[in-house]
């Protein structure tokens, strides 16, 4: 028998079964990170406080566009600001310095450690303060770090969300600029490790270090290998080739998922920066790449940890 129910009644019905829970399709959680290849100019280094307000208005854009749990800057960020730290209260070291490291010979100069000591707290300091305002984790390129032996380290620190370093790596294998000029120690790759970001399992590498295969039997597979590259000379076909024995060749020995490397471009103190950002598969296939050796860009990876998924999208970096 057919009842026919008042049009009340349906109104009601069809207004709760709208209402019901639906068994939703599982959908991965993804994690976004924004790799940024950045050019440095005068707007960096002309003081610590031009330093700083452009690395608030940097994240905070990055930030607005792209909504990414993690931002990566490249090698040497951190240096940059030392730098203009040095210049304005020891010009005459400074221009030292500088010559020193165009002629690629020894520095026999001593910066006092309360100037040291103010340009590098003041870095992380701001550092952890733009990664607590704008609510995301950042890896701000790395920077001198002095350990408690005195030694001087090129150092990578990751800063989550909460305005906390949460892990720092130093660079193992040295420039000769780095090593003999500046007067950096080597950090020790057995104190490295992966770092989990939002259920993605990160290694990082720094520039040089990408060259070496132990890294690949250190690290093991990951998620996603990050390295971090300032290359000091015009970028050609030459340079490309050989950084094919880098990242790319690390990512195929390991297993890992996704490589993506953060790059700085432009110019300080006679030096310049050229190369892309990059993406790599599994294969150590790049799969897309920054349309500029000397500009600036943004590579954006999201990522699905639980089904090994990602999609990597190119950016123009804009402030």
């Amino acid at each position: 028998m057919l009842t026919i129910l008042p049009k009340g009644i349906l109104v009601l019905l069809g207004v709760l079964i709208v209402a019901l829970p639906v068994a939703a399709r599982e959908v991965d959680p993804v994690i976004r990170i924004a790799i940024v290849q950045l050019r440095i100019d005068r707007r960096w280094t002309e003081s610590q406080e031009a330093f700083d307000a452009q690395a608030r208005r940097l994240v905070a854009a990055v930030v607005d566009e792209h909504a990414p749990d993690l931002i990566v800057l490249p090698e040497y960020l951190g240096f940059f600001r030392a730098a203009a730290a040095i210049r304005r209260r020891l010009p005459d070291a400074f221009d030292a310095i500088a010559l020193a490291v165009n002629d690629r010979s020894e520095s026999q100069l001593s910066i006092p450690d309360e100037i040291v000591e103010d340009a590098l707290d003041g870095g992380i300091r701001v550092w952890r303060s733009i990664a607590r305002t704008e609510s995301v984790a950042v890896v701000p390129g790395t920077g001198p770090a002095i350990d408690d032996d005195g030694s001087v380290r090129n150092r990578l620190w990751v800063i989550d969300e909460r305005g906390d370093v949460v892990y720092h790596q130093d660079k193992a294998f040295l420039t000769d600029i780095e090593r003999d000029v500046i007067g950096i120690e080597p950090g020790a790759l057995h104190d490295a490790s992966p770092v989990e970001i939002g259920g993605v399992e990160i290694a990082f590498t720094v520039c040089l270090d990408s060259f070496y295969s132990e890294w690949s039997d250190h690290f093991g597979e990951v998620d996603l290998w990050i390295d971090l590259r300032a290359n000091g000379e015009p970028y050609t076909q030459e340079v490309r080739d050989r950084f094919a024995d880098a990242l790319p060749r690390r990512v195929e020995e390991s297993g890992t998922t996704l490589g993506a490397s953060a790059t700085l471009t432009g110019g300080f103190a006679g030096l310049i920066w050229e190369g892309p950002s990059f993406a790599v598969d599994k294969s150590g296939r790049r799969i897309a790449e920054s349309p500029t050796a000397r500009g600036e860009s943004v590579l954006i990876v999201e990522f699905a940890p639980e089904a090994e998924d990602f999609r990597v999208s190119v950016h123009p970096l804009r402030r």
